[in-house]
């Protein structure tokens, strides 16, 4: 079958993959996926909801593909502001890359800041 992100318009208990934790509620991860990869297959297959990632080493190339593919599961991928993301930069701007659903973008947006600190 086709794949096709959730349709959920609140972040579910499990539904958020990220390495880092945080101050953020724990429930609200999963424990489905062992690295972001997988957590993207899950966010295409609607099995979660959204995951973030650095960016870190990631090239344009490593991310294009992922971008393109998500777009036509009915998802989002974004920077930590929102922004979308520019391939060909210089020097890339994004700290983060956040996928998600659509509906629970903007929530996941504002855990960031959360997901740095010391519990």
């Amino acid at each position: 079958g086709q794949l096709r992100v959730s349709q959920r318009a609140e972040l579910r208990r499990g539904g958020l993959y990220c390495k880092r934790q945080g101050r953020v509620d724990p429930g609200l991860f999963t424990d489905l996926a062992q690295d972001s990869a997988e957590a993207f297959l899950l966010v295409c297959e609607g099995q979660i909801d959204a995951l973030i990632a650095r960016r870190g080493k990631c090239s344009d190339w490593d991310l294009a593909a992922p971008a393109a593919i998500i777009k036509s599961c009915g998802g989002v991928m974004t920077d930590e502001r929102g922004r979308e993301l520019k391939f060909g930069a210089v020097k890339p701007q994004a700290q983060h890359i956040v996928i998600s659903n659509q509906h629970v973008h903007e929530h996941v947006l504002t855990l960031i800041s959360e997901l740095e600190r010391g519990v």
